[in-house]
């Protein structure tokens, strides 16, 4: 086989991009569940709670386990343990577990 004859696929300027969008919609997934309202959060500290805790969300390694509990765990309303944004979801959570899309 030469090189020529090997399709090229075109490499991506910004590889990271995908995983910060997946994240992004993760947390937002992670808010539904535990039933956490976003404007009422964002208006904690000029919206620096709300900040931060994506900042945790978007360094953390736990990525995979918190897919598989959201996708595990229907009509939980709890965050899980294992995540480092548990105390920010259980003080904004609502009673009422919310549907994932």
């Amino acid at each position: 086989m030469t090189r020529e004859s090997i399709v090229q696929v075109p490499e991506r300027p910004w590889p990271q991009t995908d995983k910060v969008w997946q994240q992004f919609v993760q947390f937002d997934r992670m808010m539904e569940r535990t039933g956490v309202n976003p404007v009422t959060a964002v208006r904690e500290n000029q919206g620096e709670s709300m900040a931060r805790a994506r900042d945790i969300c978007l360094q953390c390694l736990a990525h995979r386990e918190c897919r598989n509990w959201l996708l595990g765990t229907e009509g939980m309303r709890q965050p899980p343990e294992f995540c480092p944004n548990a105390d920010f979801f259980r003080r904004w959570g609502q009673k009422a577990p919310q549907p994932i899309r």
